[in-house]
């Protein structure tokens, strides 16, 4: 469900995509596969086009490493889908990427903002992922408490709207 903000005084319009649910996802593969739960669809309309100079996809995920090895790497990328053309998903680019990087048992969460040219039409944004190596273990969607017990998924939390 997609909930719709008027526009502001400025004529910024905003979108919040709420998620309810997140299955515990292990990231251990150097392909890149789908994030959970970050896959979005934006109606961008002509108030948009007009007013805005970007849309922004925000995103937060919570990530939990146990490394085996020294360095754990997590990258994350942005593809697109555009509905209104029919042309299917592809990578953004180089612009579109993040790298997080560790060295030690952590939880964490990350989180960063895509800005995109604006538009006018429907797309669809989802979040890709991989590890550097096989072995790396890196799970998202998850958060441990002291006695390294699991507690329920945490979803993530994404954001879309124009500035």
């Amino acid at each position: 469900m997609t909930y719709i903000r008027p526009t502001d005084e400025r004529g910024y319009a905003f979108e919040e995509i709420p998620y309810t649910s997140a299955a515990i996802q292990r990231m251990v593969n150097t392909q890149q596969l789908d994030i959970n739960g970050t896959e979005v669809l934006y109606n961008s309309t002509t108030n948009n086009l007009n007013f805005g100079r970007y849309i922004v996809y925000e995103y937060m995920i919570m990530t939990y490493w146990n490394p085996t090895q020294p360095l754990v790497d997590l990258s994350l990328e942005l593809w697109e889908e555009d509905v209104t053309n029919s042309i299917p998903y592809a990578p953004k680019g180089a612009d579109y990427r993040q790298l997080e990087q560790w060295n030690e048992w952590q939880q964490s969460v990350v989180f960063g903002k895509f800005f995109l040219p604006v538009y006018e039409g429907s797309r669809r944004y989802k979040l890709r992922g991989r590890t550097k190596s096989a072995v790396e273990d890196c799970r998202l969607h998850r958060a441990t408490i002291d006695a390294g017990l699991e507690i329920q998924a945490r979803p993530p939390l994404i954001k879309m709207y124009t500035i």
